[in-house]
């Protein structure tokens, strides 16, 4: 589908046109968007709200930085509808995805429904490839900014990992936990275990041994003196 381009959109033109039917479709205006009723309405109460500044129609191109702008097009649509006394089952808010668009120049469809007939119904099923949902679209730039934030917190964490790892293999590349292997490779620390232990300073069986000894030499004095 050829879409319209900035010079020849029919939607940028609506803030200053002299054409009185289109003047007399709008029901709302403010310094950011503006309401209008469609020209082939699609159900029983259609309303465009487009921003006054040309943003292109692709909705998957918006950023977290386009969410107070859609935040505020979607409050309002839904605001009109439910003044127009349509019940939220009532409601439908969405866009349409390229290349199922003519006019380049974002836009929100609001729709209170019923659709004038099924077949029309069709371009605004939610979730087909066509036309999803203002909420959807809305989640995706919500989801858009927690991953973000999942990235960095996740580079974070490995970046903290490495400088572990780094600090890890660091003392056992300068010798510092090896030392310890060689210390009880070389027997110092048995050593010392071993004579604490035949002191009985440390060891408990130590002791059993010191009064082992004492009676073998009480013994063997008894038998020189015999």
């Amino acid at each position: 589908m050829r879409l319209s381009s900035p010079s020849s959109c029919p939607f940028c033109e609506v803030d200053h046109t002299d054409n009185g039917d289109l003047k007399n479709r709008i029901v709302f205006q403010d310094e950011e968007i503006i309401v209008f009723h469609d020209m082939k309405p699609a159900s029983s109460m259609h309303l465009l709200v487009i921003p006054r500044n040309h943003i292109p129609a692709n909705v998957k191109s918006l950023t977290i930085k386009d969410k107070p702008l859609l935040q505020h097009m979607i409050k309002t649509g839904r605001n009109i509808l439910k003044q127009a006394k349509y019940s939220r089952k009532n409601i439908r808010l969405g866009f349409h995805i390229p290349p199922f668009l003519t006019i380049n120049h974002l836009h929100l469809h609001c729709l209170g429904l019923p659709f004038r007939n099924k077949l029309v119904g069709i371009k605004y099923v939610n979730g087909s490839l066509w036309y999803k949902s203002a909420d959807k679209i809305m989640r995706r730039l919500n989801g858009s900014k927690r991953s973000r934030k999942s990235k960095r917190l996740s580079k974070n964490e490995e970046s903290g990992s490495d400088v572990e790892s780094r600090r890890e293999v660091s003392e056992n590349g300068t010798g510092v936990e090896s030392r310890r292997v060689s210390e009880n490779g070389t027997g110092v620390e048995s050593r010392r275990e071993v004579s604490e232990n035949c002191t009985g300073v440390d060891d408990d069986g130590g002791e059993e041994q010191q009064q082992t000894q004492g009676q073998l030499e009480e013994s063997n004095s008894h038998r020189d003196i015999s």
